[in-house]
């Protein structure tokens, strides 16, 4: 499996950057320090006790390096992940997407944060959030750097809030018994059918507007449901 140049700089750490460490030299000292954590053996050490995926990517999609974490979560041994393309990893229903942002990234155009859907070996979709940068050299992409988080159990968090959220909806809209919901703001969020057949109101003219008073009251003033927002600040 080919390197991302951290073997390299550990091998010219080791026939004598080592001797720049000069308590009267300061500056060849901090050099010889910043080759060495961003080269040497402490460096891939560093980056395999590390949570988060990270993988080096060439021009061409093909690995140049991944940390432990990246191979323990995907399944993937080093022979085979010399053998794979970046793409290999991706969900199919983002390849396309990903192609795009890919390009983007050859043009210099990175974003704050990406969000993609890798698979596993054993066919696992695993949502993954993370930030790339790049390498360049004369003007050319020379190859990529990722570190991404695994998001599955916020998304599948996310999933469950909004499937709660569609099925409170629907009992609300359904019920048989009048119901309106309240923002904290006191708008209406929700007026159901039966509250529609009761008022003779239709929900779009109430959703969005605090009016709710109109069907119950000659004039504004507070519904119960006002004073019990109003309680609870």
């Amino acid at each position: 499996m080919k390197s991302s140049g951290f073997q390299d700089s550990a091998e010219d750490t080791e026939r004598g950057e080592a001797g720049a460490f000069s308590e009267n030299d300061s500056v060849p000292h901090q050099r010889a320090a910043m080759s060495y954590l961003a080269g040497s053996r402490f460096s891939q050490t560093f980056l395999d006790c590390a949570n988060d995926l990270i993988q080096s990517i060439d021009r061409n999609g093909r690995f140049l390096y991944v940390n432990r974490a990246w191979r323990e979560t995907l399944g993937y041994d080093e022979a085979e992940i010399a053998a794979l393309s970046v793409f290999d990893i991706l969900d199919p229903e983002c390849r396309e997407n990903c192609a795009t942002l890919f390009r983007d990234i050859a043009a210099g155009k990175i974003s704050h944060t990406y969000e993609v859907v890798f698979v596993a070996k054993s066919g696992r979709r695993i949502p993954v959030e993370g930030k790339i940068s790049t390498d360049f050299k004369d003007g050319e992409l020379v190859a990529t750097r990722g570190i991404f988080r695994d998001i599955s159990k916020r998304k599948a968090a996310e999933d469950l809030l909004r499937d709660q959220k569609l099925l409170t909806e629907k009992l609300i809209r359904y019920s048989a018994v009048p119901i309106f919901v309240l923002d904290p703001q006191h708008r209406v969020t929700d007026w159901n059918r039966a509250c529609e057949m009761l008022t003779g109101i239709p929900a779009e003219r109430m959703v969005g507007t605090s009016n709710h008073w109109q069907a119950f009251y000659g004039e504004k003033r507070p519904c119960l449901a006002d004073l019990v927002i109003d309680s609870a600040d």
